[in-house]
């Protein structure tokens, strides 16, 4: 939201409290993915505490960056490179600068030319690793973190800055020979493939010993397929996509959770594309993903070449991310093939694959676990083992196992911080309604029709109380429109609880009532019952659960001359609710009305007060606040055993 005031555009409080969850683990080496959502982790933490402290959004990219740009270099030292070094057991150390610089040495010299090409790699490799997963996050279900996305941009451009600042070989030799001597990634990497070709010693390679040949061609096609890879991976369109929410929703518009602008495809359905880019052992490998978004996993498709120095191959691959089994427990699949390409190095050849599955349990809402278990064949596939059958307990066991503790923010996750979508909510009981759900923890969707001013102010109420809260404007008579601003929502994540609250009377006696009378309370009252639920049952039901509240009237219950239009809408909210109630209780979606009597609002202003009061045995008009708290007794977890039912808020109306 982008708030402007006197010509000048101010940020929107950072108040949408939705966040992911913090996992802590390990996994066999090399510990690229795992350890990288352990790095994104502490950013979070890092992001989430200043955050509660620094409210104004456009201060977050400041200390989101910063943050991001030292634990990057974490990630790109101890679990890029370092991960493959231990991998080959070759005892890394870590020293790290207040420049953002960091180094990684070993204490054993590596044995074969090509740990040395591995090593070289492994740092913009487990950079690109961490970067996909949060894309991967970013594109699924509810999207992600807002705070993630620096660190995820970082992580891609670090591969591009260490091209850009590599001298070319063959034009700057000396440049490039210091370069190498100092450490630089790309330097030593494409030093360490005309090694391997020259069969050199292993130990000279990585003590700076190796005299490089600066008259061989290939180490000049080296360095070119090494940068091409770089802008490949730079030029992202799902990575620009991302930055574009993280300015959009994030900073101008203060909410913690983004999930990216896709291509729509209609039906909550949506699409996108991605590059990523790797440095084999003797080979440059660039992705091509796309990446199908759906209101439940997100599908990734993808192709990729193998470009060595002197042939070219490719590879395939599809995933399945985070498919909902029940409510707690997520599952992803991926499979890879791809043919090995021909290469003077002669490291790898044949078919090559890659298989893997992850399950993510929760014993709680606060604690859980993720396991992943796949298999691969020989060869270098990004983020796993060199060699095939590599198991983090026993390496000749034919399947690796990597498993970590997945820890929640008790206080502030999507676990815990719940959605309420409140139909009619700006002024009078949906107003009222709206406020005590935000009391109780709950975040707001609110929708109204026309009233903007009394929009913006129950929304300044909830957010004052440290809630976030959404305005949604629409007629829900209007199916089409209400379908339009409901669906998109309901993709990103199913509301915890739906009140439906609209209703309009056009009060006359049946023998004078008009058509136009009749049909525009029955289409407010009654379609927009099915306007609104519909686009949003589905989310629901594949969450298995939610709470569902209709606001209807004692009218429905026992009718009332003058009102047989605003009687029959309300009859049929009660009987509609009683058989969705039936549907869906299975899925652990409860339903239920809620049928006020004269409540003081603007609908009963003009009925003549000394005529019902008599008729009301408590003799007094109901509050709104009672309708509320009512509803929010309704809507609250601990309450699992009402379904179908219509209470009555009438003062003894109807009894």
């Amino acid at each position: 939201l982008v708030i402007a005031m006197s010509g000048v555009v101010q940020a929107a409080p950072l108040t949408n409290r939705v966040f992911d969850a913090y996992f802590l683990g390990f996994e066999s080496e090399p510990a690229m993915d795992y350890g990288g959502q352990d790095v994104v982790t502490v950013h979070s933490a890092i992001s989430r505490g200043l955050s509660k402290a620094v409210k104004t959004s456009y201060v977050a990219p400041a200390y989101e960056f910063f943050f991001a740009a030292g634990l990057s270099t974490f990630q790109h030292e101890v679990f890029g490179h370092g991960s493959r070094a231990r991998e080959y057991s070759l005892d890394p150390e870590y020293s790290f600068g207040f420049d953002f610089s960091g180094g990684t040495g070993l204490n054993k010299d590596p044995t074969t030319v090509e740990q040395n090409i591995i090593i070289a790699a492994g740092g913009t490799e487990g950079d690109s690793v961490m970067a996909h997963r949060i894309l991967m996050d970013l594109y699924t279900g509810d999207g992600t973190d807002g705070s993630k996305i620096p660190l995820m941009a970082i992580a891609k451009i670090d591969f591009s800055l260490y091209c850009l600042i590599t001298p070319d070989p063959s034009s700057s030799s000396e440049d490039f020979q210091d370069a190498y001597t100092n450490g630089n990634d790309i330097a030593y990497y494409v030093t360490a493939r005309q090694a391997q070709r020259r069969h050199a010693n292993p130990a000279d390679v990585w003590n700076n010993d190796y005299a490089i040949d600066f008259q061989d061609p290939m180490l000049k096609d080296n360095y070119d397929e090494a940068r091409a890879a770089a802008i490949w991976n730079l030029v992202d369109p799902s990575a620009l996509a991302a930055m574009y929410g993280y300015v959009a929703d994030h900073v101008i518009g203060g909410k913690t959770q983004v999930r990216p602008p896709v291509i729509p495809l209609g039906g909550g359905f949506g699409m996108t594309v991605g590059t990523r880019a790797f440095l084999g052992p003797e080979e440059v490998t660039r992705f091509l993903d796309l990446y199908l978004i759906t209101p439940g996993p997100l599908v990734m498709l993808y192709a990729r070449d193998l470009q060595s120095s002197m042939d070219q191959t490719y590879g395939y691959g599809a995933g399945v991310y985070k498919i909902p089994v029940g409510s707690r427990v997520k599952l992803s699949l991926l499979g890879d093939l791809w043919q090995t390409p021909e290469s003077i190095e002669k490291l790898y050849d044949g078919t090559g694959w890659n298989t893997c599955g992850e399950v993510s349990t929760m014993f709680s809402d606060h604690v859980g676990v993720t396991c992943k278990i796949g298999d691969k064949s020989d060869g270098y596939f990004p983020g796993t083992p060199m060699a095939a059958g590599v198991c983090m307990a026993a390496p000749e066991s034919l399947w690796r196992f990597e498993t970590k503790l997945l820890i929640l923010d008790g206080l502030m996750t999507n676990q815990t911080t719940k959605v309420a979508l409140v139909i009619g909510g700006s002024r009078g009981i949906g107003r009222a309604i709206a406020l005590r759900l935000a009391q109780s923890g709950f975040d707001i969707w609110l929708t109204y029709h026309q009233n903007q001013a009394a929009a913006d102010e129950v929304k300044a109420a909830i957010e004052g109380m440290g809630r976030a809260c959404d305005l949604l404007k629409f007629d829900v008579g209007d199916h089409d429109a209400a379908k339009a601003a409901l669906s998109r929502k309901a993709d990103q994540r199913a509301p915890d609880a739906v009140v439906f609250n609209a209703g309009i009377a056009r009060d006359n006696l049946f023998v004078f009532m008009s058509k136009a009378e009749w049909d525009a309370v029955i289409n407010t009252n009654l379609n927009g019952f099915y306007n609104v639920i519909h686009p949003v049952i589905f989310s629901m039901l594949r969450e298995k659960r939610g709470r569902i509240v209709v606001i209807s009237s004692t009218s429905g219950q026992i009718g009332q001359a003058g009102q047989v239009n605003y009687s029959a809408s309300k009859a049929g909210l009660i009987g509609a609710v009683k058989a969705l109630a039936r549907e869906v209780g299975k899925k652990n979606i409860f339903v239920n009305v809620v049928a006020p009597g004269v409540v003081e609002t603007e609908m009963v202003a003009h009925l003549p007060k000394e005529q019902i009061l008599p008729l009301i045995p408590l003799g007094k008009f109901g509050k709104t606040e009672d309708v509320a708290s009512i509803v929010n007794y309704l809507c609250a977890d601990e309450h699992m055993y009402i379904q179908g039912q219509v209470i009555g808020v009438n003062g003894g109306l109807a009894i």
